[in-house]
C-alpha cells in the first residue's frame, strides 16, 4: 500500500524532478562537459529519489552512504511493505556506473549512454514515486508548498502555460510573481512609500525652499538608502544575467543585485507604473529584452520558471497582504 507524502517528501520529489531536467538540459548542448554533468544529475535524481523512499517507508532507518546500500536498503523495505523489488533496478545500477566511469575514471560517457540513462532514470522516478506514493512525479510542484494563496494563484498560471509549451506567457506571469514578492518583502522590512512621491519638502541653511531639483534628489538618495537596506537583508548577491538564474536564488536575486543606482531607478519605477499587470518591467522587461534580442538560445528546463522564485516565496508568505488586488493570470 502506497505510502502518504508530507510536505518534507514533496520537497525532495520535487528537488529530483528538478535535478532531471537539469540533467536534460544538459543533454541539449551535446558537449564532453554537458554529458558529464547529465550523468552525474541523473544519477543524482535517483540517488535523491531513493533517499525520499528510504525515509517514507522508515523515519527510523538512517540512509546508507553508499548508492549500493540504497539500493538494498530500499529493496529490503519495499519487500517488508509487500510493495515488490526496485523497479528497473539495474538500469540504475548501469546509470551509476556510467557516472562513476564519468567522475572517478575519467572516461567520457558516449552519447548512447547519455541517451539511455536520460530514459532510465526518467522510468525509474515514475515507476517508483507510482509505487511508493502513488503518485504521478509529472505532478509534484513546489508551487502547492507555497502558503500565501495570492502567491500560490500567481505561480499555478505559469506552471499552466509551461507545461503547454507557452514560454512566454509563462515567463511574463512569473515575473509577475516574483515583482509581487519582492513586494510583499520589502513591505515587511522597509514599509510603503505613498505613491506618485516627487521629492521631499526641505529647507536650505538659510531655511527658504529649497528647488525641486534638491528635492527630486533627496529622495532618490532616500530610495537607495531604502533599497540598500533591503537588498543587504535578504543577501541577494547573485549577479545579473540573461535568461533565468543559473543558481537556486530565485529571479528576484537577478532583480535586487543590479548596481544600486539602476535597482534603485527600477525599483522606484514600480510605485508609478503597472508591475501587476502582464507587462515586464524594471529587471524582467530587461531580461525581455534579451531575450527577443539575443541570437543565443534560450534555454528554458521544466519547472525553472515557476519554481526558481520558491525561495523568495516562502521567505515571505507571512509577510501581509498585497495592496494591489490585480490578479496574475
Amino acid at each position: 500500500m502506497a505510502v502518504t507524502a508530507d510536505a518534507i517528501t514533496l520537497r525532495k520529489l520535487a528537488l529530483a524532478r528538478r535535478l532531471f531536467q537539469h540533467a536534460v538540459t544538459q543533454t541539449a548542448h551535446d558537449t564532453l562537459i554537458a554529458r558529464i554533468l547529465a550523468v552525474m544529475s541523473f544519477d543524482l535524481a535517483t540517488e535523491t529519489l531513493l533517499r525520499a523512499a528510504i525515509g517514507s517507508l522508515d523515519a527510523a532507518r538512517t540512509p546508507a552512504d553508499g548508492f549500493a546500500g540504497l539500493v538494498q536498503q530500499l529493496d529490503s523495505l519495499l519487500a517488508s511493505a509487500s510493495l515488490g523489488p526496485i523497479p528497473d533496478r539495474a538500469n540504475v545500477v548501469q546509470v551509476h556506473s556510467v557516472r562513476n566511469d564519468a567522475q572517478h575514471r575519467v572516461r567520457q560517457p558516449s552519447r548512447t549512454e547519455v541517451s539511455d540513462a536520460r530514459t532510465y532514470t526518467r522510468d525509474f522516478m515514475r515507476k517508483t514515486v507510482q509505487l511508493v506514493w502513488g503518485l504521478e512525479i509529472a505532478s509534484v510542484s513546489l508551487v502547492d508548498l507555497v502558503n500565501h494563496p495570492k502567491l500560490r494563484e500567481c505561480l499555478e498560471s505559469p506552471e499552466r502555460h509551461f507545461q503547454a509549451n507557452e514560454f512566454t506567457p509563462a515567463a511574463e506571469q512569473a515575473c509577475i510573481a516574483v515583482t509581487r514578492a519582492f513586494q510583499y518583502v520589502e513591505n515587511s522590512i522597509v514599509g510603503r512609500l505613498p505613491g506618485f512621491v516627487g521629492g521631499f519638502a526641505m529647507n536650505d541653511a538659510f531655511g527658504k525652499p529649497a528647488d525641486s531639483h534638491d528635492s527630486r534628489g533627496m529622495l532618490r538618495a532616500f530610495e537607495r538608502m531604502r533599497d540598500t537596506v533591503l537588498i543587504s537583508a535578504l543577501v541577494l548577491t547573485t549577479p545579473i544575467r540573461r535568461g533565468f538564474a543559473s543558481s537556486p536564488a530565485s529571479l528576484s536575486s537577478q532583480w535586487a543585485a543590479l548596481p544600486t543606482t539602476t535597482a534603485s531607478s527600477q525599483i522606484s519605477r514600480k510605485r508609478k507604473s503597472s508591475l501587476f499587470l502582464p507587462t515586464l518591467s524594471g529587471p524582467c522587461s530587461k531580461w525581455k529584452r534579451s531575450w527577443e534580442t539575443s541570437s543565443a538560445p534560450l534555454e528554458i528546463p521544466s519547472d525553472e520558471v515557476a519554481h526558481r522564485i520558491t525561495r523568495s516565496n516562502t521567505a515571505c508568505a507571512d509577510s501581509g497582504a498585497c495592496h494591489h488586488e490585480r490578479r496574475c493570470g
